[in-house]
């Protein structure tokens, strides 16, 4: 059939990025295009990810499947031009099939709200549109005070506390309010592979956080000195230690943290329903930068 989907051709990569990312404004449409062209170019990324539907030599449909770190898959929804639904449902089921095979079982699709007529296709393939996420930035200009009632806490090198890391983190993800449908789909090993496959990777910015001798919660930092960011990729509380202002003061801590090395700048994602650490953040200072909409399916087979 003229419209199967298949791999893009290496000469179809730059027109099938170029519909991809149509709905985003010109100059940022030209850097995602040369850059995701690039890490297919040296392989960074699979060929197979980029998938087309082509009739002769034009494109008019494309999806991006790319396998990660942690047995999840990333997929940006489908775009087709002419629309036409059936063309974006076969590059779904395409792609579904194809992060199936590399044994992907999750798979998120982080989709822009300007590009809200293209998300039809996800929920007919079974994905769930759990949230917006939240991006938030700090310029840490000025930072938070330290609070004299704040609860004494020290926050651990990864390296010095083993274990505990880990079994921190899973505890953390107890009645955690944050994308709660994962919670139990994934083994510790796959949540600290993606989590180190994540935005410049530190072990010296992974730390545990005890507090009045317990292992109280887990602080996972990036570190993007080229670009003079930290990315709070993950601050998780366990239930016994949430609500008594600690989350407050170790959010504090990161940010002088980041001063002291001479970050410009802290960003951070949080799912919208989680109003508590909502509420905290921008009382410290984070500002609102931009929102995603949030599709996951739970297990890649097409439906």
């Amino acid at each position: 059939m003229p419209w199967s989907p298949r791999a893009a051709r290496a000469a179809e990569r730059r027109a099938a990025l170029t519909l991809l990312y149509r709905y985003l404004p010109d100059d940022e449409r030209v850097r995602r295009v040369e850059g995701v062209r690039a890490m297919l170019d040296r392989g960074e990324i699979p060929a197979a990810s980029l998938a087309v539907a082509a009739r002769g030599k034009a494109v008019h449909g494309a999806v991006l499947a790319v396998p990660a770190a942690g047995a999840c898959g990333l997929l940006s929804p489908p775009q087709v031009e002419p629309a036409d639904d059936a063309v974006a449902d076969r590059l779904v089921e395409h792609a579904l099939a194809w992060l199936h095979r590399q044994g992907i079982d999750l798979v998120e699709a982080l989709a822009d709200p300007r590009d809200a007529g293209h998300f039809a296709s996800l929920l007919r393939h079974g994905f769930l549109q759990p949230c917006r996420l939240w991006y938030l930035q700090h310029f840490l200009q000025p930072l938070p005070m330290r609070d004299p009632g704040e609860p004494p806490f020290v926050l651990r090198p990864s390296a010095e506390v083993g274990d505990r890391l880990g079994a921190a983190l899973l505890a953390s993800y107890e009645r955690t309010l944050d994308f709660p449908e994962l919670a139990g789909r994934r083994s510790l090993a796959d949540i600290l592979a993606g989590h180190r496959a994540g935005v410049a990777f530190d072990p010296r910015h992974w730390w545990l956080v005890e507090h009045a001798g317990r292992d109280a919660g887990v602080v996972l930092v990036g570190a993007m000195p080229e670009a003079g960011e930290w990315d709070l990729s993950y601050l998780g509380l366990v239930p016994a230690a949430r609500g008594r202002g600690l989350g407050r003061a170790v959010v504090g801590e990161v940010l002088r943290r980041a001063r002291q090395a001479g970050v410009r700048r802290v960003v951070l994602g949080v799912d919208e329903r989680n109003a508590p650490a909502l509420r905290l953040y921008r009382a410290v200072g984070f500002l609102d930068d931009e929102a995603r909409v949030v599709f996951l399916k739970l297990g890649t087979a097409s439906e």
